[in-house]
């Protein structure tokens, strides 16, 4: 028997390279299932994050715009200007997220933007002149549009996220 080893052993070496070559491209392959698998995994608790992030900061702005409506009918003119800063910031920072990046939605949120930029104009003139500038009425009615707007917004992200969840 050690004579036929010893005859065969480079066919025996070859087997066994083949075999054990054939071992590790086998791991290799379940190696890279898993890193794709935990890859898509990964992706997904992102986009789920971003959707979750994106909704709470909808929420935020919305609970800020009726504290400005409050503040407005209450007469704290630096109140409702403080607020409105932020809500401008927070609004431009909307821009980069899935779902917001198309043209329309871009528009929309530039068109609040601007017109929270002409509150917070007349804001400012009515700190200089001690005199309320603007019309109360009129402007909590289009911050009340604009909040109905971040609802619809809202909606649409959840059930976006929804269709990542699935």
């Amino acid at each position: 028997m050690w004579i036929w080893l010893r005859e065969n052993s480079d066919v025996i070496s070859i087997i066994l390279s083949l075999i054990g070559f054939g071992l590790i491209w086998h791991q290799a392959r379940r190696a890279r299932s898993a890193a794709e698998a935990s890859q898509l995994a990964t992706s997904r608790a992102l986009g789920l994050m971003s959707h979750r992030l994106t909704i709470a900061d909808l929420s935020s702005i919305s609970s800020s715009m009726g504290e400005v409506q409050t503040a407005l009918r209450g007469g704290r003119v630096e109140t409702a200007l403080l607020r409105t800063q932020d809500i401008r910031e927070q609004l431009v920072r909307l821009r980069g997220r899935p779902g917001f990046n198309t043209r329309a939605r871009l528009t929309e949120i530039q068109t609040i933007v601007v017109d929270l930029a002409k509150l917070q104009s007349g804001l400012e003139r009515s700190l200089f002149e001690d005199t309320l500038v603007i019309n109360v009425s009129k402007a909590n009615d289009l911050i009340a549009d604009q909040i109905s707007q971040l609802g619809e917004w809202g909606e649409h992200v959840r059930f976006a996220s929804r269709s990542v969840d699935e």
